[in-house]
């Protein structure tokens, strides 16, 4: 009814205990816990890291970031730090705190593209942004918790590196390639 007395799972007299559907919103709430995970219990951030970054021409520059958690996550609950070009305090986000936005299923992805992109890599993308930084393969990015705490880093939060950090033997690898995560990989990394 419209009447009211609706908990925020939409249960007549509920206490949100019954919240399971993380994938819908009911009553304009989700049953997130305080970390952004649905059904959680708010001890600790979801398992959630980059698994994909591409720094191509121009703005062809996107992020994707796995949910490796069992249940849904709310991603408003992260954000995105980084320095251009290194860091000028090394240790220290020149750009903290860039809210991410969206919901990403579990065993999931959620890709975060420039909102300059070619047609083909636009099909790829779940949200454009021109307010996010994309970089230019010699800048940092940190993945962050409600908490301030850096979940996966890519780069180093140090003097920078030229053109680009060297990855498996190649090169400025970072710059004008896209770098995939190995599937064996099941957590985020903040030692580059």
């Amino acid at each position: 009814s419209d009447l009211g007395g609706q908990d925020d799972c939409g249960v007549c007299g509920g206490d949100n205990s019954t919240c399971t559907d993380c994938a819908g919103i009911l009553n304009g709430n989700t049953p997130f816990d305080s970390y952004g995970l649905c059904g959680g219990d708010g001890s600790s951030a979801a398992n959630v890291f980059f698994s994909e970054a591409g720094e191509g021409s121009s703005s062809n520059k996107y992020w994707e970031i796995y949910n490796a958690s069992d249940a849904a996550v709310d991603l408003s609950y992260y954000s995105l730090s980084s320095c251009g070009n290194g860091c000028a305090t090394e240790g220290v986000w020149e750009y903290p705190d860039k809210t991410l936005e969206g919901t990403v299923a579990a065993g999931e992805t959620h890709v975060f593209c420039d909102s300059g992109v070619t047609a083909d890599l636009l099909a790829k993308c779940d949200v454009l942004n021109h307010y996010l930084y994309f970089g230019n393969g010699d800048d940092a990015f940190g993945l962050i918790d409600v908490n301030g705490t850096t979940l996966d880093i890519f780069g180093d939060m140090g003097d920078d590196p030229g053109s680009g950090w060297d990855v498996c033997g190649e090169s400025a690898a970072t710059a004008n390639h896209s770098l995939v995560r190995k599937s064996s990989v099941a957590t985020g990394n903040t030692d580059w």
